[in-house]
């Protein structure tokens, strides 16, 4: 499977013993990432729909998953807490580990705009 970024940061929503929100970070190699850009309808009128797509290849998948409300990032980032620029709020994953072993993967995305 085509990839064009090195790694991309799951940092994984959790719950700490003080019951404040904390994040467990997880590094995944060799994924394929892109910002796409795009509109749909609603009530006859056009919005915009931008939103961001991150396929995992089943080669490059770990013990652990993206799921919903966990954060992603672009790359391979060192820190414990996630940034507060260019981290996105996962909104949908799927999973499309069947079929040929070169098209195994996972989607994790999402949106961005006026939805």
């Amino acid at each position: 499977m085509f990839t064009n970024q090195v790694a991309c940061t799951v940092y994984e929503r959790t719950v700490g013993t003080d019951r404040m929100e904390s994040y467990i970070r997880h590094v995944i190699p060799a994924v394929y990432w892109e910002n796409k850009q795009g509109q749909f309808t609603v009530d006859k009128s056009m919005k915009q729909s931008d939103y961001i797509l991150c396929i995992i290849p089943s080669s490059s998948l770990s013990d652990y998953l993206p799921k919903l409300n966990d954060l992603l990032v672009c790359g391979d980032c060192d820190s414990a807490e996630p940034p507060e620029t260019g981290s996105y709020i996962v909104m949908d994953v799927k999973n499309f580990c069947y079929g040929s072993p070169n098209v195994r993967h996972i989607n994790a995305s999402q949106h961005v705009g006026n939805i």
